[in-house]
């Protein structure tokens, strides 16, 4: 809320960090009924891009539905939220692309959008998290090979899901993890070892970076088993 908000031009309609983070923590509450358990801000770009994660109170013990929100002050980035899960244990964020709404650009009438949107977002939120909590358990059940994993994290860095600085952090999880959770060889502690190396970057970029590393996740499962079966079958 610190950051000083741009002038509004005839084409250009800034959206306020601090009344979008406001708007939707009262949304949450109007429309879901649940408590937000944390809340979570970064900056990037010289303080131009803000990302936001609330994590409310569902009652599970393993992750908790969390709403993520972006915004720019330089047109880098149209204002977004997207809906997934965060894992208690080691802090990390799921979040799918077919949670992320694309809010609005900074045009004129942003907020009538804006209130539409965000409601949308969040009465499909909890159908998002369920699904996601599924997926993440459906991953568990998929062995992965220590070597397996290596090239898994190889072929990440070719297709840009995982930057080099990322996939030295993930390969350094997936020889040791960090928590006693993931030391089972299967999809799902790998997934840990993308989103813990998925904390790195700038914080404009978080959705993305994680939308697209779900994405590319997803097909693994044996709801796919072409894919599966590509991947070497019992990986």
């Amino acid at each position: 809320m610190a950051v000083p908000v741009p002038e509004k031009t005839n084409t250009y309609h800034p959206v306020s960090n601090g009344d979008l983070v406001s708007f939707v923590k009262m949304r949450v509450k109007d429309v879901l009924g649940l408590e937000i358990k944390s809340e979570e801000y970064g900056l990037s770009r010289k303080d131009m891009q803000m990302f936001s994660v609330m994590t409310l109170d569902t009652g599970n013990k393993e992750n908790g539905l969390s709403i993520g929100l972006r915004n720019s002050y330089d047109l880098s980035l149209s204002v977004g939220v997207a809906s997934g899960a965060k894992t208690f244990v080691c802090d990390n964020l799921c979040f799918s692309g077919d949670a992320m709404v694309m809010l609005r650009k900074h045009t004129l009438n942003v907020w009538k959008d804006i209130r539409v949107n965000v409601d949308k977002a969040l009465h499909s939120s909890e159908m998002h998290y369920e699904e996601m909590n599924r997926q993440l358990e459906a991953m568990k059940h998929v062995p992965l090979r220590l070597d397996a994993g290596f090239e898994l994290i190889g072929r990440a860095l070719g297709h840009d899901i995982l930057k080099p600085q990322q996939a030295t952090i993930a390969i350094k999880d997936w020889k040791k993890p960090r928590y006693e959770e993931f030391s089972e060889r299967n999809v799902y502690s790998m997934y840990n070892c993308f989103t813990e190396a998925l904390k790195k970057g700038p914080a404009g970029g978080t959705l993305s970076r994680h939308t697209k590393a779900h994405g590319f996740f997803t097909p693994m499962l044996p709801a796919a088993p072409a894919t599966f079966a590509l991947l070497g079958g019992d990986v």
